[in-house]
């Protein structure tokens, strides 16, 4: 064991046998700090409560966000959680949009933890692959003082490591717009793959289920129709339609012709996914980083930071849309 390894080691069983508390609660490889939740729509509308949760990234995600080490995390819980962190989760005020979040990420770049701060409502949220203490409603005026403490050093602790905190929503606006360095997004790279034997096996309605992360959650069903354009020609065709308030819609194919009494077996034809609980077969889905969609590619060839990557494989052409370095859009059409 290494000389820092073993420091930090004994600094984490010091401050939990004196009752402090370390994050994250797994073994993860590296950290990343992003922006989240900083245009308008986040105050007027409902907030993303965090930055990465069960599985899901918050659609409000920008850029690549900033390295965040494992001697920063130990900043972190020496000055900042090993005092205790019931009262910085409860929060001091009603109010909760938080702005920053880290995810910490495993060897092969699988985010296991993550941590959520409002510093204007002075409060954060937790989350981890493995189960954490709820914490405690009890309040005192000390606790208050402590607390406010904490979220002043905390702060510091950020503008220390060059990571921006500003005080309302139109600071992040200007701060993103100065940086176009950090978040613009342009051109398009394209990867072709027709002569490859991979792309998307046919997807029926039930197996387009599984692609849904959220446990419980469904997309609403309805069934629209189409009919041809050929002058004289009355034939028309029903399909099934998946589609949620945010605009993802996925299409399938002929369900059943006018005339017909025996309806087909639907399969996929045309999705286009905003939502972030939906990932794709290959791992990707809406709020990764533009870096995390290249990393699955495994090429970084072209265009440093494309607006659109476009994949085109023998039975599908696939293009995923990025605004401000993080995936916003997946558009998929089967061939």
């Amino acid at each position: 064991m290494n000389k820092l390894v073993f420091f930090y080691f004994l600094i984490t069983y010091n401050i939990v046998n004196a009752g402090g508390f370390v994050f994250p609660n797994v073994p993860y490889e590296y950290g990343r700090v992003y922006l989240f939740n900083t245009t308008e729509g986040a105050e007027t509308n409902r907030p993303e409560f965090s930055i990465y949760y069960n599985g899901v990234y918050a659609k409000s995600k920008v850029g690549e966000g900033w390295k965040f080490t494992k001697d920063m995390n130990s900043d972190l819980i020496i000055q900042v959680l090993r005092y205790g962190t019931d009262m910085m989760q409860n929060g001091l005020s009603g109010c909760y949009i938080p702005r920053h979040g880290i995810i910490y990420f495993d060897q092969i770049g699988n985010p296991v933890a993550s941590l959520s701060i409002c510093f204007e409502c002075q409060r954060i949220h937790f989350w981890s692959t493995e189960p954490l203490p709820e914490p405690s409603t009890s309040s005192s005026e000390k606790k208050i003082i402590q607390t406010e403490k904490q979220f002043a050093d905390l702060e510091a602790l950020f503008t220390k490591f060059g990571i921006p905190v500003f005080k309302n929503t139109p600071e992040y606006a200007v701060h993103i717009q100065k940086n176009d360095s950090l978040y613009s997004s342009n051109g398009e790279i394209i990867f072709d793959y027709t002569n490859a034997e991979i792309g998307f096996t046919k997807v029926s309605v039930s197996e387009f289920q599984k692609w849904i992360i959220k446990e419980g959650f469904r997309l609403r069903e309805s069934k629209e129709t189409a009919f041809a354009h050929r002058e004289g020609d009355t034939t028309s065709w029903t399909y099934p339609v998946l589609s949620d308030n945010q605009g993802t819609k996925i299409s399938f194919n002929e369900l059943y012709s006018i005339g017909e009494d025996t309806p087909k077996s639907p399969v996929l034809t045309e999705a286009s996914i905003v939502n972030p609980e939906i990932k794709l077969p290959n791992g990707i889905s809406v709020g990764m980083s533009l870096s995390q969609v290249q990393s699955i590619f495994q090429v970084w060839d072209g265009i440093a930071y494309p607006a659109s990557i476009v994949v085109n494989y023998k039975n599908a052409n696939v293009r995923y849309l990025f605004e401000k370095r993080t995936l916003v859009r997946i558009e998929l059409v089967m061939i």
